[in-house]
C-alpha cells in the first residue's frame, strides 16, 4: 500500500502533528537552548587546556531563533495547504518549505561555533557570523576595563573589557554564578601587570 505524499495527507492528522511539534519548539526554544549549546559545545569544543570556556548571549538567542524558525515554516506550510485545498487546488513546491526547513541547520551551526574560552595562550574567540576562531596573546593586551552595575547599592561586575595594543576592544561578558572567571581574570591582571580600569 502506498502511502499518501505530503501534499495529499489528511489536514486533521498533519495539523494536529504540526501543531503540537509547533507548540514543544515554541516553549522549549526558551529554554532549551542553554542545555543544547553547553552539551553540543563540549562535543566539539572540549580541552583540558581550557581555563575556562563559555558561550556568549548571542550564540543562545541565535540557537533559540533556529528552534523558532521550524515551527514558523511548519504552521506557514499548513496554513498554505488548508488555504490551497479550501479553493479545491493542491498545494506545490512543497520542497520549498522543506528547503526553508534545513536551513535551521546553518543556524544551529552559526550559534554552536559562536564562543570564547582562555587558555595558556590567551582569549580565543568565534564571532557569531563566523565558523573561524580568532585568537590574542595575553601579551597583546594592553589595559583591562571592568564594567560594573549598581543595583540597590549592592555592587556586580557586568563584562570585562580587555583593551588590546591595537586599540581592538575584546567584551567578555561574566556571569556572576562563575566565580572561576573572576579569579583567572585576576589572576592574568597580576601576572602580567595590566592597568585595571573600573568603569
Amino acid at each position: 500500500m502506498k502511502l499518501p505524499s505530503i501534499k495529499h495527507a489528511d489536514n486533521e492528522v498533519i495539523g494536529s502533528v504540526i501543531i503540537v511539534t509547533s507548540i514543544v519548539m515554541i516553549l522549549s526554544a526558551f529554554f532549551l537552548p542553554v542545555v543544547f549549546l553547553m552539551v553540543l559545545q563540549d562535543i566539539f569544543f572540549f580541552s583540558r587546556s581550557h581555563w575556562y570556556f563559555a558561550a556568549p548571549p548571542s550564540a543562545y538567542f541565535m540557537f533559540g531563533a533556529g528552534m523558532l524558525w521550524i515551527p514558523i515554516i511548519l504552521i506557514t506550510f499548513l496554513s498554505v495547504k488548508v488555504w490551497m485545498e479550501n479553493r479545491d487546488r493542491v498545494i506545490s513546491n512543497v520542497w520549498v518549505y522543506g528547503l526553508l526547513l534545513i536551513l535551521s541547520f546553518p543556524i544551529f551551526a552559526l550559534s554552536i561555533s559562536n564562543y570564547y574560552y582562555f587558555d595558556d595562550e590567551g582569549i580565543h574567540y568565534s564571532e557569531l557570523f563566523s565558523f573561524s576562531e580568532a585568537e590574542h596573546s595575553w601579551d597583546d593586551i594592553e589595559k583591562v576595563i571592568r564594567v560594573t552595575n549598581s543595583e540597590g547599592g549592592v555592587s556586580s561586575v557586568e563584562e570585562y573589557i580587555f583593551i588590546l595594543e591595537s586599540g581592538e576592544e575584546l567584551d567578555v561578558p561574566f556571569d556572576t554564578t562563575k566565580h572561576e572567571v573572576r579569579q583567572i581574570i585576576s589572576r592574568v591582571i597580576r601576572e602580567y601587570g595590566y592597568e585595571l580600569i573600573e568603569q
